[in-house]
């Protein structure tokens, strides 16, 4: 009976915390909505006759959704929960980007933009809006992994009372420690030692831990003092504010090209890309960050997204080099959006997670605003302004300088990748030596331990 209600309560939490990230993702979907912005910019600038070097600020509200998540969900699936979370943020726009064009546009692409149905559109988004906040507030909850029978609690219960030997990756080794003739005939020779023999032999287990990232609670003076959440604060600091300053202004770059007829299907793109590209980062890593760390694959991402801004610097008017564009500055962000909390987490653990990540978003904040400043400016500087009041500029010449900037951005943010990645590799090399250190003296022991207690035989 106490199995069978034990078994059902199990069943119950993974039931309550795969609903809880499922509202979660839908929250961060229209969260993420807001960067829809440029499937109805036109309509607004031209409704509201706004200039380039004015726009929209960014919101993160996802931090209850994203914390709630990581703390429900083992470590070894860290990637992949907060890769599912970041890319539901990306797929609202793409979602919203195609509703808005097949419900709210009504055929309105030929500079009577102000015809769209811009009322209806907001009122469909605060219903949305309204609808994700609310099944936040009801369903959002704690079910850390311990809950579930089978997890921690039950995990400990059973290293207590002789069950197997405690792991805090895979949980139980099965197997070990069982009391079989084996265990019974080390007990006769060692006594001593019977509880520890899997810990002294070297295992598979202990090397794929000495590659883990170390994981220490830090905040406030602590973390700024350190220099991994350096390169980790200025990498995103420059890579997400340089590609809000990409996304956000695509409309532009169309409508300056005159492609303003696809600026629904680039929108759809840029974020469709992040989408997918956010979840399988964060499979992949989960599934290799014992092999590979995870900020190689930030700086590989980095890489090719500086070599594509700086190409975009001469070739961004051709149609089929913007739609490039799109997707290496669409999955450099998803891989930037991905793997940075994840990475966080892992180095200053989850216990301050809200403050620290939440320190970098404010940063990004700033950061996203002076470069969105930066390229209005630009493009109100080689642009002219109608009777109207409305600033345009058509031609390559009007991004140039801003592609010029954001490339030097974006080959700055390498700089720092590599720096951390450097530092990643020496703390597993160190680790791993430690390890194997540790594993030959083990041996070493065991075996004048088995010689100076072995049973006399005739």
């Amino acid at each position: 009976m106490v199995s069978v209600k034990c078994t059902t309560m199990g069943r119950v939490v993974v039931v309550l915390r795969i609903f809880a990230l499922f509202v979660g993702c839908l929250g961060m979907g229209f969260a993420g909505s807001i960067y829809a912005f440029n499937a109805y910019q036109l309509a607004v600038k031209q409704t509201f006759d706004l200039q380039q070097s004015q726009g929209f600020g960014a919101i993160f509200s996802y931090m209850a959704a994203m914390i709630t998540n990581i703390n429900n969900f083992s470590k070894k699936h860290r990637g992949t929960v907060i890769g599912i979370l970041d890319a539901s943020f990306s797929g609202g726009p793409a979602a919203v980007s195609a509703i808005y064009g097949a419900f709210f546009m009504n055929g309105h692409t030929h500079g009577d933009e102000d015809e769209q149905d811009l009322p209806g559109f907001f009122l469909f988004s605060a219903i949305g809006f309204g609808v994700a906040s609310i099944l936040g507030v009801l369903t959002l909850g704690n079910f850390p992994p311990e809950t579930e029978i089978g997890g921690e609690d039950h995990v400990h219960g059973g290293f207590k009372h002789g069950g197997g030997k405690e792991d805090d990756r895979s949980g139980l080794i099965d197997g070990e420690g069982k009391g079989d003739d084996k265990s019974l005939s080390w007990q006769l020779k060692r006594p001593e030692t019977a509880d520890d023999e899997t810990e002294s032999k070297p295992s598979l287990e202990a090397e794929a831990k000495s590659t883990e990232p170390e994981t220490v609670d830090k905040t406030g003076l602590a973390l700024l003092r350190d220099w991994d959440f350096h390169y980790l604060f200025w990498n995103f600091i420059f890579c997400a504010g340089l590609q809000l300053m990409v996304q956000a202004n695509l409309t532009s770059y169309l409508q300056s090209f005159h492609f303003e007829k696809f600026s629904t299907i680039i929108t759809t793109l840029s974020f469709a890309i992040g989408t997918v590209s956010k979840f399988i980062i964060g499979f992949v890593t989960d599934l290799l960050v014992n092999r590979v760390p995870r900020v190689l694959f930030l700086l590989i991402a980095n890489i090719m997204q500086t070599g594509i801004l700086i190409i975009s610097i001469f070739y961004a008017d051709q149609f089929y080099w913007l739609v490039i564009m799109t997707l290496g500055v669409g999955l450099a962000n998803g891989t930037l959006y991905c793997l940075t909390p994840t990475i966080l987490s892992e180095l200053f653990g989850v216990k301050h997670f809200g403050l620290n990540w939440g320190c970098i978003l404010m940063g990004n904040g700033f950061g996203g605003l002076g470069a969105q400043y930066l390229f209005g400016a630009i493009y109100d500087y080689y642009g002219y302004r109608k009777a109207d009041g409305e600033t345009e500029c058509f031609g390559l010449h009007c991004f140039q300088l801003s592609f010029v900037l954001v490339a030097v951005l974006s080959g700055c943010a390498s700089l720092f990748n590599a720096a951390l990645l450097e530092r990643s590799c020496r703390r597993r090399s160190h680790r791993r030596l430690a390890v194997t250190k540790s594993n030959g003296e083990n041996f070493l022991t065991e075996g004048r331990g088995q010689i100076q207690c072995a049973p006399e035989t005739s």
